[in-house]
């Protein structure tokens, strides 16, 4: 069964890579989108875990973080904002600061699925 996950990202080549990364690191099947509206419509579809820039085309994915933690979605913020800029409800989730290594994205995203599969 292969791992459902969400990317939401404005840049379109880093979602491309992201997109790669999930078919190749994670043998995954990918769903990506640009705007934070579109991705709160396709939590419910089977999503098991999510990457998330923190700045798209109509606003930030804080609500779509705060949806998929209320459904037990494991996520990443994966984004060129400083870290510490984050909301307080968000200071202890994974994030990732582009650019990023790959080894890193890989092991994070396992860490987060291990239990899933």
């Amino acid at each position: 069964m292969k791992l459902h996950v969400l990317i939401v990202e404005d840049n379109f080549f880093l979602a491309e890579e992201l997109r790669h990364f999930v078919q190749d690191a994670l043998l995954g099947v990918a769903t990506t989108t640009n705007k934070a509206s579109t991705a709160i419509d396709l939590i419910p579809d089977g999503i098991e875990l999510a990457f998330l820039d923190i700045e798209v085309l109509d606003g930030n994915t804080y609500p779509v973080a705060r949806l998929l933690r209320a459904n037990h979605i494991p996520f990443i913020f994966v984004s060129g904002n400083d870290p510490n800029s984050l909301p307080d409800e968000f200071r202890h989730e994974p994030f990732l600061a582009k650019p990023y290594r790959e080894s890193d994205l890989i092991n994070l995203a396992r860490s987060l699925t291990d239990t899933l599969h």
